[in-house]
């Protein structure tokens, strides 16, 4: 395979440092995080019965976790980019029962366990690999409280394959207290690999002049029901979900997203 660990891991090593970390709010402003929210919390009902605390895996800038902070729940953030964790600890300084931990999925241990945990925005098809998916499905399970449930979005197959014409996009984003960016992107799946490839630009400005400039390549993996029931199953879960992504797709991709959860057995 193309994509074998030791390809994708150094692609995925720099993602979301300073510059993307910066703009990534307002790259996604018009991802529809409230919807996604409710739709998460109507997901716990069904999938816990009663959750009070939440873990989120790889929680990018905290916006899932504000929004949940502010329903009441106790949350915990962990992100293994200082600079995206930081931006969620600003976000979620107000809230007494919120934290963010720097750390890698990979060898997180956090000592305790959680009523729900959550993996959003794609993560878990970043890693590509069965070796990978089975290692951080262990770490959602060993943060998992009996009784608990995960939620995580996927890339649905089905989908991704209908939609296979490569795209090229990007917009000029200027912030209110910062400078300028440029961010474009180069878009295909790779059927062959089972994987969509995203080669994504940020340039930003000063004038005329390039201040800051990053490169990153983001190789997602998507799937379907019946091999996301065999790998949950392989880390000690069932599936007990899947459906389509709550809110207004801000983006063609964003309609091929699915939610999904599951529950030990």
């Amino acid at each position: 395979m193309k994509y074998e660990a030791d390809v994708v891991e150094p692609l995925h090593a720099g993602l979301f440092g300073s510059l993307h970390a910066y703009y990534y709010d307002s790259i996604n402003r018009r991802k529809d995080y409230p919807a996604e929210v409710d739709q998460l919390c109507d997901v716990f009902v069904k999938g816990a019965g009663q959750v009070s605390s939440v873990l989120d895996l790889c929680c990018g800038t905290g916006r899932h976790l504000e929004l949940l902070a502010a329903a009441g729940y106790e949350v915990v953030g962990v992100d293994r980019q200082p600079p995206m964790a930081q931006r969620a600890r600003e976000r979620l300084a107000r809230f007494p029962r919120a934290s963010v931990v720097d750390a890698d999925l990979f060898t997180l241990d956090l000592g305790r366990t959680f009523d729900a945990v959550i993996m959003m925005f794609s993560v878990l098809g970043y890693f590509v690999t069965n070796e990978r998916l089975d290692a951080a499905l262990r770490v959602m399970h060993r943060h998992l409280a009996p009784g608990g449930v995960i939620v995580f979005d996927v890339e649905d197959a089905t989908a991704a394959l209908r939609a296979d014409t490569p795209m090229t996009g990007g917009e000029l984003i200027v912030p209110v207290d910062g400078l300028p960016v440029l961010a474009g992107y180069n878009w295909r799946v790779d059927p062959d690999e089972q994987v969509s490839v995203s080669v994504e630009h940020m340039w930003q400005f000063d004038g005329d002049r390039i201040t800051d400039w990053v490169e990153e390549t983001h190789v997602i993996r998507y799937f379907l029901p019946r091999e996301l029931r065999l790998l949950l199953g392989e880390a000690g879960f069932e599936l007990a979900g899947y459906t389509p992504l709550a809110g207004v797709a801000a983006t063609e991709t964003q309609t091929w997203l699915r939610l999904v959860w599951a529950r030990p057995v």
